[in-house]
């Protein structure tokens, strides 16, 4: 389970990572506030903690809970995979 969501995210993700990299040579200087959480915490959170924790659950909770997720999972990596495709 926590394979499948970690291949989900990183798909998620794929496009993000290229517009990252090229707005990094654009901008040295930021004017976030202090306070402000970095994106780039949050999608290593989102790639591999969220994926983790959602194994671990999967671990405790009914089998039929684990199997709605993971195929629903599945359908999402489908979906994904095709717009990346398309952009």
């Amino acid at each position: 389970m926590a394979l499948v969501q970690y291949i989900q995210a990183k798909l998620s993700f794929y496009h993000t990572d290229k517009k990252e990299k090229i707005s990094e040579k654009k901008e040295e200087t930021s004017d976030t506030p202090e306070f402000a959480l970095d994106p780039k915490i949050m999608q290593n959170m989102m790639l591999y903690f969220f994926p983790l924790m959602i194994g671990v659950t999967a671990y405790f909770f009914p089998l039929g809970v684990a199997l709605y997720w993971f195929i629903g999972t599945l359908f999402v990596i489908g979906q994904q995979a095709y717009v990346n495709r398309k952009k």
